[in-house]
Parts: C-alpha cells; sequence; structure tokens
C-alpha cells in the first residue's frame, strides 16, 4: 500500500508499518547508487501487503529497513510504533528479535544446525528453555510439513524446505510483525 505523504498524516488506525520519505543509496568508493528515491509506505495492523517490482526495484532494500538490518540514509521508519531510525543497534536488534519476523531471499539457515536447531535459535536467544524452544520448534516444522526433517542440515535440503524451515524461524517468536522476501 504505496501511499503519499499526505495520506500518511492522517492515519487513525494502528500501523504496522510507516515509512515516509525513505533514501537509501549503496556506495563504493566516490560512487553512490540510489535503491531508494523517497519511499512511502502505510501498512495497517493485520493487513497483509505483497511488494511487487522488478528485480533490482529496491524490494530487498526496503524489507531490509523495515525489518531493522539495514538504516535508510534520510526519511521516517516506524514500525510497530516505534521510530527506527531513533532506536541504537541494540535497540533494533531487540526490536527485531522481539517483535519481527523475517524469511530471508535466500533463507539464511545456519549450515551446521538442523532443521529443528536452526528454528530452536530466535527462541533461545529470547530465553527460552531448551526444551520448550526444542517442542516450539518442531511444532512448527510440523505446522509447515517438514517435520520428516527435523534434524536434516540445510545442505540435504531442498530449496523448497529450507524455505519452509526459514518459514518456521520467522514464526517461532510469535511475531507481531512478519517480513518475508520472495
Amino acid at each position: 500500500m504505496i501511499a503519499n505523504t499526505e495520506s500518511l498524516k492522517h492515519h487513525s488506525e494502528p500501523l504496522a508499518v510507516c515509512a515516509e520519505g525513505v533514501y537509501k543509496a549503496y556506495r563504493r568508493g566516490a560512487t553512490s547508487t540510489p535503491v531508494l528515491s523517497g519511499v512511502d509506505l502505510v501498512v495497517p495492523r493485520g493487513e497483509c501487503v505483497f511488494l511487487a517490482g522488478p528485480s533490482g526495484s529496491g524490494k530487498t532494500p526496503l524489507l531490509s529497513i523495515l525489518g531493522c538490518i539495514l538504516s535508510a540514509d534520510r526519511g521516517r521508519v516506524h514500525i510497530l510504533d516505534q521510530d527506527v531510525l531513533a532506536l541504537d543497534p541494540q535497540q533494533r536488534t531487540t526490536l527485531r528479535r522481539n517483535r519481527l519476523g523475517f524469511v530471508f531471499q535466500r533463507f539464511h539457515l545456519i549450515r551446521g544446525l538442523t532443521a529443528l536447531d536452526n528454528v530452536c535459535v530466535p527462541l533461545t536467544l529470547r530465553g527460552t528453555a531448551p526444551q520448550t524452544a526444542r517442542q516450539r520448534a518442531l511444532a512448527l516444522l510440523d505446522a509447515v510439513g517438514v517435520a520428516g526433517e527435523a534434524n536434516a542440515h540445510p545442505r540435504n535440503l531442498s530449496a523448497g524446505q529450507c524455505q519452509r524451515v526459514a518459514l518456521a524461524r520467522a514464526l517461532a517468536g510469535d511475531p507481531d510483525l512478519i517480513l518475508a522476501d520472495e
């Protein structure tokens, strides 16, 4: 749901995402390549929104900014009523760990861990007891149809199975907002 800046000021419902004038450029030496130029986005809580565009149009950088992985160069970004750009790196990490789920385009599963252990990671980082984390992870792997692969390592899984494990991992902490990059 892309909106102009004027409409961003008049939203009365609680918002999951409110971004105004987001600008991001990648720098290589003296060269700066803009990837986002003045992006506005409003997503009310409870909505499901899909971003579409050609390869290289900035979908992944935008999701990475919304997921507190990258910082915008300019603009305003509020995620779940928090001004992300005003947070220090530790506060962004805490927001990401406790309230966001992220499914990465290339999965980013930890190769040396089993599917089960990959899903346990966000839970243990939150302080969940190991046995409770394993039970939750197994239930999520079952929910996404790969419980039979719980002890397999990512290198032994198909791309589709890796995507399901990544989805289970994103859901593990019962996040308030899920961002999925393809």
